[in-house]
């Protein structure tokens, strides 16, 4: 290291170290001002409200005392009873005048500061008085509460300052007989106040105010101002005018409205204090001069201090630290030596090992080994001699490979191992796996990078990748197949455990359907068989009735259970024919009507057309299902309304009911084979029979709708389409009957 480094080096340590003592110098000043003064503001403030608190306390003290007289006065059983017999007219007012001041009398010598007694009668009259007179303008500017204690004051009597202090007089039942104001002396409650200097302490200069809290108050004491200054009489307890404690400028309020507590005010700060039982303020005033004029010589001292000690701690931080760089340059002077050695084993280290190698200042070769230049296919020289190594690195890496580099010497965090595809002599792509690290190299940021070899590496891991790719679609394939075949499962077995669910509890109900309607043709041919001698004809045409009825359900039931089973085995067949619609329809309310003789099958069937392509068996069994339906669902309501209508290429058939209703959220299943509706608890019937009807209308190209409420009743429409015998070569899967706008 030369002498002119050496130098240099001297002068920027001393440099840097005078100016880290001004700095410390300026913060430790600016700190401790800030907090010397501070401080010392809080003290002077606290000190002006706490002497503003003890003369509040004092006063408030006081005035409970005064009040606890005017009570013991007013309380004696005897003032009571006198006053209320002067109310009632039952004592001379002489009599009462002559016994009561006597009492108030001794009640006025007992008490050191008690001037004068005045008591008023239910009127507010004056009926007895002690003591010094009280004119009626220093009574008590509000009215005599019923029970309430009022302190009025102070203000100046005679040239004496005065308060009165008004108690009602009570009687057992909290009754207001009268009113007694007591004139006391404020002599005592003036050794109370003053100006605020602890005893034997120096003079704060602070001035301790009386006033009233409130407006009304303030303008009866400025009436009855008798012209004495109290500034200059200095006396701090007589009516004080806001006008003596702040600027002419200032508007009265301002004193009056002041919050409890510490407040500036023009070149003046007050300390406020309500008296809560007498609506009395205490003030303290003390100006801002007298208040902080002791703070600045504090300042200025504790900055000589500052400065002095700055000063000092410069000097001595000057001398260590030239005696620590003398030091440090020689130590460094045996470690230039260290350096260029190790610079030596660290070339030798590069140079022996296998793996490639390289110093770069921005792919600018500083330092290269044999192991990198052979994986490129150069020599150490060659490499050396170019001016950058990034044409080196394929076009497609070369911009990863550069922001990495980058945000590596800017300190951000990124991946220090990555992979690319190097460039050999011979042009062919080689990939490598890199590992860079930003280093320092000649006094300056450098990256080194050490990379392997890995091409033979990457050619294994694109074949293992091919071979895991088919392996992965294999078993990809093999799991949907099987996950598939689980779920055709488990969905075969679901529906076969419904089925047979279903199942039971049709076999259930079918046999209750068969075993009703054999138990009433038993029934009635037992009781014809009884009395065949003596039965009578009526009797035998109703159980004849009974017999066909029931024979007429059961053949019902047995025709719907066919079809039924026909049609889940697909041997149903339609048998199309021309036939008479109308007539068909006729024969069926017929028939009903018959078998169902307590309801009454209102028909409307003329628009329906004569001719018309069906099975008339299958529908048949459709009218008559809906029919008998009819009557069973609404047993209490015997009307049954029947309506077909020819709507352009379609023919519309409804039966309606006042039955028991469909609840509207069960209506989507009304079709499905063995399901019942909830409201049909109690009624016979095996849930096939509705299932049955939709399959019939599906094969003629129909389709059926209903409209129901719960409780009210149903209405179930068919529609079929209007077809020719060449139209039903085959039958087709879904309805095709077209929407109208009926």
């Amino acid at each position: 290291m030369n002498k002119a480094l050496e130098k240099d080096l001297t002068k920027s340590i001393l440099r840097w170290a005078a100016l880290g003592v001004f700095a410390i110098g300026l913060i430790t000043h600016a700190f401790s001002t800030m907090l010397f003064f501070d401080r010392l503001s809080d003290s002077a403030r606290t000190r002006l409200a706490h002497a503003v608190e003890i003369s509040a306390n004092s006063t408030a003290e006081f005035l409970r005392s005064s009040a606890a007289v005017i009570w013991q006065v007013t309380s004696r059983t005897r003032a009571q009873k006198l006053l209320a017999a002067l109310n009632n007219a039952q004592i001379d007012p002489d009599e009462y005048r002559t016994q009561s001041e006597r009492i108030l009398g001794d009640a006025l010598s007992r008490s050191d500061h008690l001037r004068g007694i005045v008591r008023l009668n239910l009127n507010n009259t004056p009926v007895a008085a002690v003591g010094e007179t009280i004119p009626r303008k220093f009574w008590p500017y509000r009215d005599a509460y019923d029970e309430t204690v009022v302190v009025n004051g102070p203000f100046t009597l005679r040239n004496v300052v005065r308060m009165t202090v008004s108690a009602p007089i009570l009687d057992n039942q909290g009754n207001r007989l009268g009113t007694d104001i007591g004139l006391f002396s404020l002599d005592q409650m003036a050794e109370l106040l003053g100006t605020g200097n602890a005893p034997g302490k120096k003079d704060w200069g602070m001035d301790i105010y009386l006033v009233a809290a409130h407006e009304a108050e303030l303008n009866f004491f400025t009436s009855a101002w008798n012209g004495v200054d109290p500034a200059a009489a200095m006396d701090p307890i007589v009516p004080v005018k806001p006008e003596t404690l702040i600027n002419q400028s200032e508007n009265v309020s301002t004193l009056l409205n002041l919050n409890d507590g510490i407040q500036p005010i023009g070149q003046h700060v007050f300390a406020a204090q309500t008296l809560l039982d007498s609506g009395w303020r205490v003030l303290g005033r003390q100006s801002v001069q007298t208040l902080y004029g002791g703070l600045y010589q504090d300042i200025t001292l504790t900055t000589a201090v500052t400065l002095l000690l700055a000063a000092a701690g410069s000097v001595a931080l000057f001398l260590l630290v030239r005696r620590f760089t003398a030091r440090l340059l020689a130590q460094m002077g045996g470690l230039r030596a260290d350096v260029a050695s190790s610079e030596t084993k660290y070339r030798e280290l590069i140079d022996g090992s296998i793996q490639g190698i390289i110093i770069h200042d921005n792919f600018r070769p500083l330092l290269v080994n044999k192991a990198w230049a052979d994986i490129h296919g150069y020599g150490v020289d060659e490499v050396m001699g170019l001016d950058s190594v990034l044409p080196l690195i394929a076009r497609g890496h070369r911009k990863p490979i550069q922001s990495f580099n980058k945000a590596r010497l800017d300190g951000k965090p990124v991946p220090g191992r990555s992979e690319y595809q190097a460039i050999n002599k011979d042009r062919d792509l080689v990939w490598v796996e890199n590992l860079t690290k930003k280093i320092e190299w000649a006094g300056k940021k450098a990256l080194q990078s050490t990379i392997i070899d890995i091409t033979e590496r990457k050619h294994q891991e694109r074949r293992d990748a091919s071979r895991r790719e088919e392996l992965e679609g294999l078993v990809a394939r093999r799991t949907v197949e099987l996950r598939q075949q689980n779920q055709d499962l488990e969905r075969a077995l679901q529906r076969e455990r419904e089925y047979n669910a279903v199942l039971d509890q049709f076999v259930s109900m079918a046999s209750h359907e068969f075993r009703t309607p054999l138990t009433i043709i038993d029934s009635a041919a037992r009781r014809i068989e009884r009395k065949a001698d003596s039965i009578e004809p009526k009797d035998v045409a109703q159980r004849t009735q009974k017999i066909r009825n029931a024979v007429q359900r059961m053949l019902i039931l047995i025709e719907s259970v066919l079809s039924s089973a026909s049609m889940g085995a697909g041997k149903l067949k339609v048998e199309v024919q021309p036939f008479g619609l109308r007539e068909l329809a006729e024969t069926t309310c017929q028939r009903q009507q018959e078998v169902s003789p307590t309801h009454r099958i209102n028909a409307k069937l003329d628009a329906l057309p004569e001719r018309f392509v069906g099975d008339p068996n299958l529908l048949d069994q459709v009218f008559s299902n809906l029919l008998s339906n009819a009557v069973k669902y609404a047993p209490d309501s015997p009307e049954i309304d029947v309506a077909g209508v020819t709507r352009g290429k379609n023919v519309s058939f409804s039966v309606s009911d006042h039955g028991v209703g469909i609840p509207a959220e069960e209506q989507a299943k009304l079709f499905d084979k063995f399901f019942r509706a909830s409201t049909s608890t109690g009624i016979a019937g095996t849930g096939i029979g509705l299932n049955l009807v939709a399959q019939i209308v599906e094969l003629h190209g129909g389709r059926i709708e209903v409209q129901s409420k719960e409780g009210q009743g149903s209405t179930f429409t068919v529609l079929l389409p209007i077809r020719t015998m060449e139209d039903y070569p085959q039958i087709p899967s879904k309805p095709a009957v077209e929407k109208s706008a009926a």
